[in-house]
């Protein structure tokens, strides 16, 4: 993203994972998931010998407009139990609290299918009239 003159990324991913626990089979379920982006500067990432690193960002990290920059890309895994069940995990997402019907795409939609139907229409009235017309010409050639 670009602010007061300067260009910054987005580095650091932040997942989290909702889960619920079934307690009749004793399994976990991952039902909602939601993802947050943030810029961390590398001075705020430690990075140890094991291969994780531990962030305390100190700003965002700036991209040189010329020349290299150093990037390091990271992400956070955090687990949050729900009681959001298996089965109603797509309740968040059917439910609309926006109830607005699009009228002008649905009269658009229905204005081109009889456009081209009518024009479906024409062609087959032309070629069928053509094919009447032979027919009956043929048929007077004969007599």
């Amino acid at each position: 993203y670009h602010s007061n003159g300067k260009n910054y990324i987005n580095n650091h991913l932040k997942f989290l994972l909702k889960y619920h626990l079934d307690e009749d089979t004793n399994t976990y379920r991952v039902v909602g998931f939601l993802v947050e982006t943030q810029s961390v500067d590398k001075s705020g990432l430690e990075i140890k010998g094991d291969g994780s690193c531990s962030v305390s960002s100190t700003g965002p990290q700036e991209v040189a407009q010329a020349g290299e920059t150093e990037l390091h890309f990271t992400y956070q895994v955090v687990w949050e139990r729900s009681q959001v069940k298996w089965a109603s995990r797509w309740d968040v997402y059917l439910e609309m609290a926006d109830t607005q019907i699009h009228w002008f795409s649905i009269i658009n939609s229905v204005v081109v299918v009889f456009f081209l139907s009518g024009i479906i229409t024409m062609i087959i009235i032309r070629t069928l009239r053509r094919d009447i017309a032979k027919y009956n010409m043929a048929d007077e050639d004969l007599e």
